[in-house]
């Protein structure tokens, strides 16, 4: 049904601390493997600093890394500002 409606289907999760690991990454996300297997984009989105005009906080600098694509090279890294108050993004 998306493929035919030209339709984006966007999930949103956050990131767990598994508890007692000693080798790998202890990050990992609720609600199974479904997510992780099925999906075609995995996007790792961090927020490293806040765009400011003085005091006013205005936007965010986040970092975007791929974790998973089927369509393109994965594991591609990039940084990003996202302004709050024009309601747009700011590609650098």
């Amino acid at each position: 049904i998306l493929q035919r409606s030209n339709t984006a289907l966007i999930f949103i999760n956050q990131i767990r601390m598994k508890i007692g690991v000693m080798f790998g990454n202890p990050e990992t996300t609720p609600g199974g493997n479904a997510l992780k297997f099925y999906s075609s984009l995995r996007l790792d989105i961090r927020k490293i600093a806040t765009l400011k005009d003085g005091q006013e906080a205005f936007g965010n600098r986040t970092r975007v890394k791929v974790v998973k694509n089927k369509v393109a090279p994965p594991f591609k890294m990039g940084l990003v500002s996202i302004s709050l108050i024009f309601s747009g993004v700011i590609w650098a």
